[in-house]
C-alpha cells in the first residue's frame, strides 16, 4: 500500500498502513513456539498457545487461522499430512524462507486441492515473492471454494491495495466486513479513504475500527491526522493525546516520540494564539 504523506508544521505526517501480516515474513514472536509445535504434529500443545494469543488479542488472524487448521484436522476435514505441510510452510515463512515455504505449500495443495485455507496461504506466499498473478489466482480460488471466507476477501483486498487498485480493494474489504467485521478491515478502508483525501469517510471508518479494538494506539494516531486534514484541530489533538497514552501503556517509545512531535507543535501554536504572536 502507498502511504499518504503530508508535511505539516515542518513535520511529515504519514498514514502508515501495513498489509496483512503474512505479506511480511515476520510473525509475532510469541506465536513462533505454536507454529513450531504444530509443524511437528503436536497440535494440541500448539492449540493452547494459539488460544492464549487469541484471548489476548481478538484480532490475531494468525492464531485464528492456525486454530481453524487444527480444528479441520480434528474434524476429519483434512488429513494429518496436509495439516503438517501447512504448518511447515508457515514455519518456513516465519524463518524468512518463502521459496521453500512455497514448495511445502504446493505439496499441501496436491494432498488436498479442495482445501480453501491452503489456497489462501499460497496467495500470501506468492504475494511475498512478488508473483502478483499467482497471488490473485490463489485468493480467488480460496473464495470459490469457500464463498464466505472473510480472511480470503481481506487478503485479496490487501493485495489489490498493494497494487494501487483501490476500488477493487474496497470491494473486497467491504465483502469481508459484511461476513466478519474486524478492526483491521475498517482501518484499511480508512487508509484508502485518507489516501484519496476523503477524510470524513476515513474518520468514520477509524471510529468503527476503534469500536472493535478500543485500545489501538496506531488508529488513534491516524485518526488524529485525519481530523487535522479536516481542519478539526481540537479533535486532532485529543486523538494524538489518546494515542500517546496507549503508546505509553504499551511501552512503545517510538510511538510516544512520533506523537510528541505533533503535540509539541500544537502546544507551540496554542501559546502563540494566546499571546497574539
Amino acid at each position: 500500500m502507498k502511504n499518504k504523506c503530508f508535511c505539516i508544521f515542518g513535520v511529515s505526517l504519514v498514514f502508515s498502513a501495513a498489509l496483512f501480516f503474512l505479506f511480511s515474513p515476520a510473525f509475532p514472536s510469541e506465536l513462533s513456539p505454536g507454529i513450531e509445535l504444530a509443524g511437528e504434529g503436536k497440535f494440541e500443545e500448539a492449540r493452547k498457545i494459539f488460544e492464549k494469543a487469541l484471548k489476548a488479542n481478538g484480532g490475531d488472524s494468525l492464531s485464528e487461522g492456525s486454530l481453524w487448521i487444527i480444528d479441520d484436522f480434528d474434524s476429519g476435514k483434512i488429513e494429518r499430512e496436509c495439516a503438517l505441510s501447512l504448518f511447515k510452510g508457515l514455519r518456513l515463512i516465519a524463518a524468512n524462507l518463502p521459496e521453500q515455504a512455497l514448495e511445502e505449500l504446493l505439496s499441501a495443495e496436491k494432498l488436498d486441492p479442495g482445501y480453501s485455507r491452503t489456497h489462501n496461504i499460497l496467495g500470501m506466499v506468492y504475494a511475498i515473492l512478488g508473483h502478483a498473478g499467482d497471488a490473485e489466482r490463489q485468493f480467488r480460488e480460496a473464495i470459490r471454494l469457500q464463498p464466505r471466507y472473510a480472511q480470503a476477501y481481506f487478503n485479496l483486498g490487501s493485495f489489490y491495495q498493494s497494487q494501487g487498485e483501490n476500488s477493487k480493494a474496497l470491494e473486497n474489504y467491504e465483502k469481508a466486513a459484511s461476513i466478519e467485521p474486524s478492526s483491521e478491515i475498517y482501518t484499511d478502508i480508512a487508509y484508502i479513504c485518507a489516501e484519496e483525501n476523503r477524510y470524513k469517510e476515513a474518520i468514520t471508518y477509524f471510529h468503527k475500527s476503534l469500536k472493535l479494538k478500543p485500545g489501538d494506539a496506531d488508529v488513534y494516531y491516524n485518526l488524529g491526522m485525519a481530523y487535522f486534514m479536516s481542519n478539526q484541530y481540537l479533535k486532532s489533538r485529543e486523538n494524538f493525546i489518546r494515542a500517546k497514552a496507549f503508546y505509553r501503556k504499551a511501552g512503545d517509545k517510538k510511538g510516544i516520540a512520533d506523537t510528541d512531535k505533533f503535540l509539541d507543535k500544537f502546544f507551540e501554536l496554542e501559546a502563540k494564539w494566546k499571546t497574539g504572536n
